[in-house]
């Protein structure tokens, strides 16, 4: 072995196996990881939370929480396409509106009132 200012170089071996769970706490991480997939879905910002707790609570207990992750994944996509989509809606419903605006001007009866905008075709 060799040895740089009293700091071994080498790695050194682990002592002993690495964390193991035990069955209950399986369950609950389970349930955790369950709980994040539907909060994915139904909230996404909720199942990223939840599934990434869920997630690291797994890998300290050496094991795999495929429900953690699902949960995350969707949560992280699903927010994100809640994000375009009201992005996209903020940049194109005033579009919408004055191209409306604009054929009624053309084509039809505008009447005009404070608050209130009536076009007949």
């Amino acid at each position: 072995m060799t040895i740089l200012n009293g700091v071994p170089l080498e790695p050194q071996p682990s002592e002993g196996p690495g964390p193991t769970a035990s069955a209950d706490s399986q369950t609950v991480g389970r349930v955790a990881g369950i709980v994040a997939l539907i909060s994915g879905v139904v909230f996404p910002p909720a199942g990223i939370v939840i599934g990434a707790i869920a997630l690291q609570q797994a890998r300290a207990g050496g094991y795999r929480n495929g429900f953690a992750r699902a949960g995350l994944i969707i949560g992280i996509v699903l927010t994100v396409l809640a994000i375009v989509a009201i992005v996209a809606l903020v940049i194109l419903v005033p579009q919408w509106v004055q191209q409306i605006a604009q054929l009624c001007e053309d084509h039809g009866v505008v009447v005009e009132s404070p608050g209130y905008y009536e076009c007949t075709l």
